[in-house]
């Protein structure tokens, strides 16, 4: 059993081997407008918390490298080495571009990073001794300045293959010859520096990096993206200036052309749970050959969709499911004694994942199946008229929403007023269902409601006949889900 996912790979032979969500399109075209910039910018790749920008930039470097294009690719987070942002930029471009070096220019990316860190480490200096401009009080800083001077030229130098000199000439020469795409820039040559996980990075260091690249990096030929949570990154700056200050006109002065990570399709992102799935070791318990409409991978996948949620959200709830069922000792989605049971636990962490709060009322509140079927809808979508569409029935939808509704059909069904009465019971379900769909959805007709609430009652009914051996009790089964307690019933 896998808890922590694979890192996402993507090598220079196959940029897209692990692009499950269909991403090539948008790399593709992105990696076509880097190539054709003229000069320098920095590109914003925009994504919230966990929507898979890493994977993204991932594919674009690889990408850019398959067509010999210049790369070089920071984490901000995992080589924030020295806590100053410009040393340790400065030092994965020396190493990611070492080769191609001569020893004057490496010598002047150390100085520069050098330089930096020794003057952050004694604080601010004082602007007020800088008043005679042609008498620096302080050599340190005059050193600083010729320092970073040597920095921008050695960066044209590098930039600029039309004139290359400082040991680009041969690199130039023999990539020429290859015929090779030379680069981010219409002249040819550049380099594109990839800088991801900045939205783990504290406030000053993300800020103090996007302001080095800004004011440092600005030189023809070297084009940045930088990934980045545009919300999160705006409560970094306010948190350091003021709830009140223009977060959003104080970033447009850094990005010069922002991009926005498409939404997954529906589709793409059921195959993506599967993947998941598979990689947890639990694909085989929650699909079977007998059943091969599953609701287990698209019902997860519905997850990352869902209003303030995400594919971390789903990984998670992958993870979640792996250990549900390993704990139950489900070993084969074969089973048909079990798979009542693999359904349930999907339905659960599905619930537990769009809207915890419901979760906890079910399992350990009010036990109100139908007000928790109710608030995963709600979750799901804000559109009545998506839940109402006849020719839209979503069949893995309804057997999740069978799979938590099963223990109070039962429990209808066993009443003394409508007991063997199918007809009493699909009344009383049915006005329960619409009930509680009207508290979340206002705008839901009655009788909308009411067929949509019939769909159910009938999916409900064939899963409580389906099911041959008795389902465990929701109460025993967040018990594992929660990791309260294991007692696996086949055990």
């Amino acid at each position: 059993m896998r808890v922590v996912a694979r890192d996402f790979e993507a090598t220079k032979d196959d940029p897209f081997r692990q692009d499950l969500l269909n991403r090539r399109p948008h790399v593709d075209a992105l990696c076509g407008v880097i190539q054709r910039i003229q000069g320098h910018a920095v590109v914003s790749i925009e994504g919230s918390w966990g929507s898979g920008k890493t994977a993204f930039v991932k594919m674009c470097a690889a990408r850019l490298r398959q067509q010999d294009v210049q790369v070089v690719f920071f984490n901000a987070w995992k080589e924030s080495y020295t806590n100053n942002p410009l040393m340790d930029l400065v030092s994965v471009i020396a190493s990611g571009i070492g080769g191609s070096w001569t020893s004057r220019t490496r010598q002047a990316f150390t100085d520069t990073g050098w330089i930096i860190a020794r003057l952050a480490s004694r604080g601010a200096i004082d602007r007020g001794s800088f008043r005679k401009a042609d008498t620096p009080r302080f050599p340190e800083w005059e050193k600083a300045r010729k320092t970073l001077g040597r920095f921008d030229k050695c960066l044209k130098r590098i930039a600029s293959p039309t004139n290359p000199g400082d040991g680009w000439r041969t690199l130039f020469q023999w990539r020429r010859k290859r015929g090779a795409r030379l680069g981010a820039g219409a002249t040819g040559g550049g380099i594109v520096v990839l800088i991801d996980e900045l939205d783990r990075c504290r406030p000053d260091y993300a800020l103090g990096l996007i302001e080095a690249v800004r004011n440092l990096f600005a030189v023809d030929g070297i084009v940045v993206l930088l990934a980045i949570n545009r919300e999160e990154l705006c409560h970094s700056i306010q948190s350091l200036y003021g709830a009140e200050f223009d977060t959003d006109r104080y970033l447009r002065r850094f990005v010069d052309l922002p991009y926005t990570l498409p939404p997954p399709s529906e589709d793409h992102l059921s195959a993506f749970a599967l993947e998941l799935l598979s990689a947890a070791n639990v694909d085989s318990r929650v699909l079977s050959s007998s059943e091969p409409h599953h609701p287990g991978p698209r019902m997860l996948g519905k997850i990352p969709t869902a209003a303030n949620h995400n594919l971390r959200d789903l990984q998670q709830s992958i993870h979640s499911t792996s250990a549900a069922m390993h704990a139950m000792g489900i070993e084969s989605g074969e089973d048909l004694d079990k798979r009542a049971t693999e359904r349930k636990i999907v339905a659960l962490i599905v619930l537990r994942a769009l809207d915890k709060t419901a979760f906890q009322n079910l399992a350990y509140g009010d036990r109100d199946a139908f007000a928790a079927v109710a608030a995963m809808n709600r979750a799901i979508t804000s559109d009545p008229e998506t839940l109402e569409d006849h020719s839209n029935r979503d069949r893995s939808h309804q057997m999740i929403e069978a799979s938590l509704l099963a223990e109070s059909y039962v429990t209808i069904l066993s009443k003394k007023n409508v007991a063997f009465d199918r007809a009493k019971a699909q009344d009383a379900f049915i006005r329960r269902y619409t009930t509680a769909f009207r508290k979340r959805f206002p705008g839901l007709s009655d009788e909308a409601g009411k067929v949509r609430a019939g769909w159910i009652f009938q999916m409900t009914a064939e899963d409580a006949v389906r099911a041959t051996a008795p389902c465990p009790k929701t109460e025993e089964l967040v018990g594992i889900i929660d990791l309260i307690a294991y007692k696996p019933p086949w055990r």
